[in-house]
């Protein structure tokens, strides 16, 4: 998917009320921005930079699957070997899927909304099941709502997840508040993880600041919001989804709040057959 010289990206823009937000469909359908009355609620990307690498856009999706599978596939007794989904990111491991480094058509479009599409052919190392995956983003008065739905397009079962994976700008002055039950704490070789309590310094519960060492893990039993509190903005982000993973890099702008479907190193666990589908979505709103 990188881009070359004198490359031209079709994007996509949307506005109602105080919001307004744009999309790259070929730049795996990501969210490049996404702004209240001119500020931005979630860090902007170039088309061209998230062209190049995908980790430099507003939020991407993740489908059929969230996180790593070391190594090669395993279902129903067979085992298929899965090639790198991004190199950059990880020269071993297949890595979120196919849609955040494809190429999305648009599906339908209106002021307020864009719905677009992404239909997986199997080919030799890449996921061995048939699906298409559909991601709207739709406005209103109130803030931005993003859907992500996958759907088994073949004749035989498949496993399935979603994710959608948003970045959020982040400063000294920031807190997190949410609540959640567990801590999941993925292995060094993204095979498997630990479960555990939630320790003191990413206990949630109240607001505070992220930690300044890295933090990559899940946090399972998800109540369903999320408040970043900045001087002057309140951001509130709402999912469905049982499980939010925190990735927040040391000595970086910025950090991920993630809803996901199923744990990293966990894929699998869901089973869609022929024409079923599973879906994750997000909700983006602010207040000063």
């Amino acid at each position: 998917m990188a881009p070359s010289a004198g490359d031209t990206f079709q994007t996509v823009t949307i506005r109602e009320g105080d919001y307004a937000a744009c999309v790259c469909p070929s730049a795996g359908g990501a969210v490049l921005w996404l702004r209240r009355r001119g500020r931005d609620l979630l860090r902007p990307g170039a088309a061209g930079d998230v062209a190049a690498d995908p980790r430099n856009a507003a939020c991407f999706p993740c489908a059929p699957w969230f996180g790593r599978i070391a190594g090669a596939l395993l279902f129903e007794g067979r085992r298929w070997p899965l090639a790198p989904t991004f190199a950059i990111c990880d020269p071993v491991n297949a890595i979120h899927g196919h849609g955040w480094v494809s190429p999305w058509t648009v599906a339908a479009q209106s002021r307020a909304s864009v719905s677009l599409a992404f239909v997986h052919d199997p080919r030799g190392g890449s996921f061995p099941f048939p699906f298409i995956a559909h991601q709207t983003l739709a406005l209103d008065e109130y803030g931005a709502a993003l859907h992500l739905r996958v759907e088994n397009s073949g004749d035989a079962p498949m496993p399935a997840g979603a994710g959608l994976h948003p970045y959020f700008n982040r400063s000294p002055q920031d807190r997190i508040a949410f609540e959640a039950a567990t801590l999941w704490t993925p292995s060094s070789d993204a095979a498997d993880g630990a479960e555990s309590a939630i320790p003191e310094d990413l206990d949630f519960s109240s607001p505070r600041h992220a930690p300044a060492d890295t933090v990559d893990c899940s946090f399972t039993g998800f109540a369903g919001k999320v408040a970043i509190l900045k001087p002057g903005l309140k951001i509130t982000m709402t999912s469905e989804a049982p499980i939010l993973h925190l990735y927040a890099p040391a000595d970086e702008d910025y950090l991920c709040l993630e809803p996901v479907t199923h744990l990293p190193g966990r894929f699998g666990g869901a089973v869609l057959g022929p024409g079923e589908a599973l879906s994750v979505s997000l909700r983006i709103s602010a207040d000063d």
